[in-house]
């Protein structure tokens, strides 16, 4: 009788702290993603979108900006920032599976078209960012008389 009373206290005291370190201090949700949109079950529902989203966690400030927003509907998807509630692998777990689905409407060679394009935009805004800032350090060295 006793072994059982300290058996159910044993539980109680590990359900109660899953609970208050998975849920209230969010622990659990961080390493999981359950009842979160980024969980693996929510990612194979999203499957069924007709719009993918792949999600990031990392604030990219890109020196040059190019309209990827448009290029990426026009192959069927979009890339949203997706915060820091959930962990790393959890957010990479998420978009493998909609990476899978991506390369099952696109293939390998729409794929490849999609990169191409980006690269080349890139290239493009670079060049012209760079540019204008050799035309205005010529510019300031004209001010100053040199």
């Amino acid at each position: 009788m006793i072994k059982k009373v300290i058996l159910a206290s044993l539980l109680a005291i590990f359900l109660l702290a899953v609970f208050y370190l998975g849920f209230v201090k969010k622990g659990f949700v961080y390493f999981t993603g359950i009842s979160t949109p980024y969980s693996y079950f929510q990612a194979r529902n999203d499957r069924n979108n007709t719009t993918l989203t792949l999600y990031e966690q990392d604030l990219i400030h890109p020196a040059v900006f190019i309209n990827i927003d448009s290029i990426q509907r026009l192959y069927g998807f979009k890339t949203e920032f997706g915060g820091w509630e959930v962990s790393y692998s959890v957010m990479k777990l998420y978009n493998s599976v909609i990476f899978d689905e991506l390369m099952k409407r696109l293939g390998e060679k729409k794929w490849n078209e999609y990169q191409w394009k980006v690269d080349s935009l890139s290239d493009i805004a670079m060049k012209e960012f760079e540019s204008g800032l050799n035309s205005e350090k010529s510019d300031s060295t004209s001010k100053k008389g040199f």
